[in-house]
């Protein structure tokens, strides 16, 4: 049995969308049949009680950022199914420190949106 590498002490991006959880799942369709990312992402259910009767409905995916190129492989999904749709949708990225990024995907421009993920996955080292 593998080791959740969420627990091993990876961080966890969260993606939201203003679709839904229709194009939650069409962005988790999507990410799956990336072999990097394959298992590494998730849907994320909205709390039950959380004064909403909305329990059990995904509001999130999670990605399971670690080592092997993932952030990398992410960054170019992501840019490239921002391309492909054709429909209006803006979308959230969060890491587990709070930074977050928001991309309105009706005005992309690929190698800017690139540029942003992959500073968002991959931030500067941190020098002691």
């Amino acid at each position: 049995m593998q080791d959740d590498p969420v627990t091993q002490g990876n961080q966890e991006l969260r993606i939201r969308t203003d679709g839904g959880p229709d194009e939650l799942l069409a962005m988790l369709d999507w990410l799956d049949h990336d072999d990097a990312l394959r298992g590494r992402v998730h849907p994320v259910s909205a709390p039950a009680g959380s004064g909403a009767m909305n329990g059990g409905v995904y509001e999130a995916l999670g990605v399971a950022l670690g080592a092997g190129g993932v952030a990398s492989a992410l960054a170019d999904s992501l840019t490239a199914w921002v391309t492909h749709r054709r429909s209006h949708l803006k979308f959230t990225l969060t890491r587990s420190d709070g930074t977050h990024l928001e991309i309105d995907a009706a005005r992309v421009d690929s190698p800017q949106v690139l540029q942003e993920l992959r500073e968002l996955l991959d931030p500067p080292a941190i020098e002691p």
